[in-house]
């Protein structure tokens, strides 16, 4: 989001005051780009920083939230519960009915660190319980998705032993059930209709539904030798490599 002082200052503002949710929401419609429909609501101390803003009706954000997003929509029925926490994403879409609960964490590059844009798309009726994702790269996630219990991890980045970065989006298709403290890892593509169990790790693509869990450690690639297990170089950046999988 580019800065502009003003506007900082009147969402902070907005954001701190002891007035109800309804008027909250009403003074978020005055900022320009901001659109939002009917009976939303955005609690106290929840702070929505947007280039351009669209909220569709029955959208509830609850107190102790931080958006941080260049194009931000969320579509009706909407849920975020408090400590919601997405930061530094170009492009944020949340699907009609989707929740996300308690100590959400979303997190892209600093301004420094990126080289393209980044983007989260979350689908219908998802529900995404605590968590972390890794927004280096894109992340996508269909419909009727439910990420359960806690810890579960998403990384679209990693670095080799020289500090070059590895980079890859993550896509889950729909009607998927992500176990408690699962990792999917950068590059994957899981089909629909997966299971995951509670501690999955997942390094390859699942291209069969079915349930998945995964219990034994396997040798993926040689130390230094990231550009052999299919990656391209995209940039440099302070004479650091930055490799997406292919």
């Amino acid at each position: 989001m580019k800065n502009n002082p003003l506007k900082f200052f009147y969402i902070c503002l907005i954001s701190i005051l002891p007035i109800s949710s309804k008027f909250r929401t009403f003074l978020y419609k005055l900022i320009p780009n901001y659109k939002l429909g009917k009976n939303n609501r955005i609690g106290f101390l929840s702070f929505i920083f947007a280039e351009k803003l669209k909220i569709y009706e029955n959208v509830n954000i609850y107190s102790f939230c931080l958006i941080k997003s260049n194009f931000c929509v969320f579509k009706s029925g909407v849920i975020l519960k408090k400590f919601v926490q997405i930061k530094n994403v170009d492009y944020l879409f949340v699907g009609n009915d989707s929740v996300l609960n308690q100590f959400v964490n979303v997190f892209g590059p600093n301004c420094l660190a990126k080289i393209s844009k980044n983007k989260l798309y979350i689908g219908k009726n998802v529900g995404i319980n605590n968590c972390i994702m890794d927004l280096v790269d894109n992340i996508y996630i269909g419909d009727n998705v439910v990420f359960a219990g806690r810890g579960i991890q998403l990384w679209t980045h990693t670095f080799d032993l020289g500090r070059n970065r590895l980079q890859g989006k993550i896509r889950i298709k729909d009607n998927c059930y992500i176990g408690s403290r699962s990792i999917i890892n950068l590059g994957v593509k899981i089909c629909s209709n997966v299971v995951l169990k509670s501690g999955a790790i997942v390094n390859n693509n699942i291209i069969k539904e079915g349930v998945y869990g995964f219990k034994d450690i396997e040798k993926t690639g040689e130390i230094r030798k990231f550009e052999d297990l299919r990656f391209k170089m995209l940039s440099k950046i302070d004479n650091k490599k930055i490799f997406k999988k292919l």
